[in-house]
């Protein structure tokens, strides 16, 4: 009860303040000497900036940049995933990925540049001390060769001792991209390497150690003898080509002589595009222990004294497209997209031969599959219209005709319409989908030293609506979503695939309003959310993030400089449920209805300064921990770090 009381009198100021419209992360253009942008799913550039605003800057956790309310294992490259479930990561082909999507640097994450002059901007974070350190160093480069030809390279390294025993992780990206914008063809290309390690310590024996000990002096459940680690190694290649033929005959031409003061990037147009994608993925990943009889494990199948589990996943892809639309300037505009597309899909494991009882289907199962060849071929199209650009419609569709794919749907369609005057409008979306999916290759099929299964699940059907109404004027958003699972896969108690027999609704409720008062600025995000089967699917009820800060800028009349300033306050809180339990084994998150966790309040101070293209900050992470018990998990058993001073800064050249 006291726990409750405090925790609405920290909320009391900030409740009139309701949201915080995508997240805590703000951009500015930097100028016009760059410009950049994203392309997305169906292949429209979408303008974008790099960060230079002091705003948000000092949240640099890359799981806490791509969710909103991050579960992590506690250190900074810990698998993560969201407790709300509209930003939980659909089904990925290769499921060891699936949690380190925030860490993956990846062909969907690219951002393309037009740079006037070479462009580089580093960026270093710094917090605790030898013993517990935590480091970031991230760096991008792009410029120009001509106007049309763009190439640039990404490098990031995340490293942290962790504060507890054996938590101990790394990082590295190595990023190279280029773009060619041409009037009839452009091509984009990208290539990353990632590579991530991580000690695994199975969790703390107990949270009442934390009362009494020092984080490094917490029992954890893998201890020294067990040496247990991950080791990741993931390679994205990818190459898009777009060719555009057919000009618009009543296309506006530009006599003039003078370059467009914009110079906005453009995909070529015309009422043909032929569009083609080449892709490569590579994804290996290796669990090493060596105690396996150490008791942490339900089984041994293959060797008692050294489990050194290894799996990979290779994708070659080819899809090819074809665009076809009518002018996009004129007030009626109809397009349509269809296409083809290509899997060569790899899956290996290092399994012996050994006929094997499975302990959970009590079925017999040989585990000497060593790799596993298949071809995937889909049919995909989409058609779309707008209408005097305040009305717009868009259907898309996909349909797998072979290979262990063979079946799977999907279906999509929103229809937008911006509503009011142009300076106040109100955006109101309506949106479905629908999904046909076999479980993947790997939640029927595995084999390692601690699990082996061997399912045959069922296809998965999942149907969701909803709405989601946009106020930029008043800095608001609000979106209502409802979900049908049918035959969901997940992972049960004992860390294994299983698949329920029924549907689950699941209801989600998110608000986004965003407050200004002088120099006070109130940014939050609302989340009510509920699962009609807890015990498959649990969710905490009640979400809520917030960051409240003063600001002000100081002018310097004798240099005729400024020094942008804010200072503030980050609060993450969920209720109290029944969290998710992690299992490094598989590196994969299961359930469980044994410990509760929830009802605390993550709180972080800090303060963040720019000077000209440099910017600043110092951070007190968490210091709530100072004040409340130790309940601070987002998962069973991995306590997040405890107070923790950090400070970073970064810097940008246009030279």
């Amino acid at each position: 009860m006291i726990r409750i009381t405090t925790i609405f009198l920290l909320l009391l100021p900030w409740l009139p303040a309701a949201g915080q419209v995508n997240d805590t992360v703000k951009t500015e253009k930097t100028s016009q000497k760059v410009i950049a942008w994203m392309l997305n799913e169906d292949s429209r550039i979408l303008p974008t900036a790099r960060d230079t605003s002091v705003a948000a800057f000092e949240v640099f956790d890359p799981a806490y940049l791509f969710y909103r309310y991050p579960i992590k294992t506690g250190n900074i490259v810990s698998p993560a995933f969201s407790a709300s479930f509209v930003e939980w990561p659909g089904q990925q082909d290769d499921c060891f990925l699936r949690y380190y999507k925030p860490y993956i640097f990846n062909p969907e994450k690219q951002i393309y540049y037009r740079a006037r002059t070479p462009f580089t901007q580093a960026t270093y974070t710094s917090g605790g001390q030898k013993i517990n350190q935590e480091q970031i160093l991230d760096v991008i480069h792009t410029q120009n060769v001509n106007k049309a030809l763009n190439f640039g390279l990404v490098m990031n390294f995340l490293s942290g001792e962790g504060q507890y025993n054996l938590q101990k992780q790394k990082k590295k990206t190595f990023g190279f991209f280029g773009s060619y914008l041409g009037k009839n063809y452009a091509v984009f290309g990208h290539v990353s390497v990632n590579n991530l390690q991580a000690e695994e310590n199975g969790g703390i024996l107990s949270r009442s150690f934390l009362e009494t000990n020092k984080p490094k002096d917490v029992p954890v459940k893998l201890g020294i003898e067990n040496k247990a680690h991950t080791l990741i190694k993931n390679m994205n290649f990818q190459i898009l080509n777009y060719y555009a033929f057919g000009k618009f005959g009543t296309e506006r031409r530009d006599t003039s002589a003078r370059e467009p003061a914009t110079d906005e990037p453009r995909l070529p147009r015309g009422w043909g595009r032929l569009t083609y994608k080449l892709k490569y993925e590579s994804v290996s990943h290796s669990y090493t222990d060596h105690d396996p009889g150490s008791g942490f494990y339900r089984n041994i199948y293959f060797d008692s004294l050294l489990t050194y589990d290894t799996a990979w996943y290779r994708l070659w892809e080819n899809e090819m497209a074809l665009e076809l639309q009518s002018n996009p300037e004129h007030k009626f505009s109809l397009g349509s997209r269809f296409g083809l597309r290509n899997e060569m899909q790899k899956y290996a494991e290092n399994g012996r031969s050994d006929t094997l009882i499975n302990t959970r289907t009590k079925d017999t199962v040989i585990t000497n599959i060593h790799d596993h060849f298949m071809g995937n071929t889909a049919v995909f199209g989409e058609i779309f219209n707008s209408i005097g650009g305040r009305f717009q419609w868009k259907a898309w569709g996909s349909l797998y005709l072979l290979g262990y794919k063979s079946g799977n749907t999907e279906m999509h369609g929103t229809m937008q319409k911006i509503l009011g005057k142009e300076k106040t409008p109100l955006t109101m979306s309506l949106y479905g989908d629908f999904t046909l999916r076999r479980p993947v290759y790997r939640m029927n099929h595995f084999s390692s030293n601690h699990f082996v299964w061997d399912n045959d699940f069922k296809f998965m059907k999942n149907l969701t609506g909803g709405i989601r109404l946009q106020a930029p004027a008043r800095h608001a958003s609000l979106q209502l979503q409802m979900s049908l699972l049918n035959q969901y896969v997940y992972f049960d108690s004992l860390s294994v695939p299983d698949q329920h027999d029924g549907n689950i609704v699941l209801y989600n409720l998110e608000l986004n309003k965003d407050y200004y008062l002088w120099k006070f600025s109130f940014h939050n995000h609302i989340c009510l959310q509920q699962s009609s089967e807890p015990l498959v699917l649990p969710l905490p009820l009640f979400l809520f993030r917030n960051s409240t800060a003063f600001n002000h800028t100081f002018h310097f009349k004798s240099t005729g400089g400024t020094l942008q300033m804010q200072l503030g306050l980050d609060l993450y809180y969920q209720t109290s449920w029944y969290g998710y339990a992690y299992m490094p084994a598989t590196g994969q998150y299961y359930v469980q209805q044994k410990t509760r966790i929830g009802n605390y309040p993550f709180i972080d101070a800090y303060l963040n300064m720019k000077v000209q293209r440099t910017r600043f900050f110092f951070k007190v992470q968490h210091f709530s921990s100072a004040l409340f018990g130790p309940d601070y998990f987002t998962v069973v058993d991995y306590p997040m770090n405890q107070l923790f001073l950090k400070m970073g800064v970064s810097w940008t050249f246009y030279d």
